[in-house]
């Protein structure tokens, strides 16, 4: 991805000033670090952390500051739950960039219902803290040889968040997205689904964690 870099301009200042940082990450399972090796309930070589904590470390050594991350994903999650639990979860925390990662969970709703749904998430976290900038991550695609039906529209919710991103922008925010559902897509055009996956149904395994990763710092480095 080449972002913009100006959508996220007193985030990548702090970091280019060597300021510490603080990310915060709210999502479903993929979010979690579901199924990297790294995770206690696998703890397997190499042990590949979740992919929030790769970026976060990639963004300490380039910069040279300490990169926090507050992370209170839980899988399973769907974005009604991100608009219930936004302003309750994080009230307390003070964090420089706010990330939210869902969708996976979403497939059975349409655009119009997702839009509507990032929406309203985002209104509750800038009316907590007016001056974080946001990054959406669109999620990866998942098993299309899933037959219940489950897995539907997924695909269709990347260019949302680019058309909020556009809305707030126009309105003075700062929003980036992380094209994690166009890379998928590209990487589905060479490769297996079971390539790329922990769970052979919707879970990253670590190739895809790292993917994740790089999706997610290029998208906060603009493509510098």
């Amino acid at each position: 991805p080449t972002e913009d870099p100006a959508k996220l301009p007193r985030f990548k200042q702090k970091l280019r000033n060597g300021e510490d940082v603080t990310i915060a990450l709210f999502g479903d399972s993929i979010s979690t670090g579901c199924d990297s090796s790294g995770l206690s309930y696998i703890n397997l070589p190499p042990y590949l952390p979740r992919f929030i904590d790769l970026t976060a470390e990639c963004l300490g050594k380039k910069y040279g500051c300490n990169v926090s991350v507050i992370n209170r994903s839980v899988g399973g999650r769907y974005t009604p739950w991100a608009v219930e639990q936004a302003t309750p979860l994080f009230r307390k925390d003070d964090f420089d960039l706010f990330v939210l990662a869902f969708g996976m969970n979403d497939g059975f709703r349409t655009a119009d219902e997702e839009r509507n749904l990032y929406s309203k998430a985002i209104d509750l976290i800038y009316a907590q803290k007016p001056d974080v900038e946001l990054l959406l991550v669109s999620t990866m695609l998942p098993n299309n040889d899933i037959v219940n039906g489950w897995f539907a529209n997924q695909g269709l919710f990347e260019p949302v968040l680019y058309e909020l991103s556009e809305k707030y922008r126009a309105l003075g925010r700062s929003i980036a997205v992380a094209p994690v559902t166009s890379m998928s897509r590209r990487l589905l055009e060479t490769k297996r689904f079971r390539d790329y996956t922990g769970n052979n149904v919707n879970h990253p395994n670590d190739f895809m964690a790292r993917v994740y990763a790089q999706v997610v710092f290029r998208a906060i480095e603009g493509g510098n």
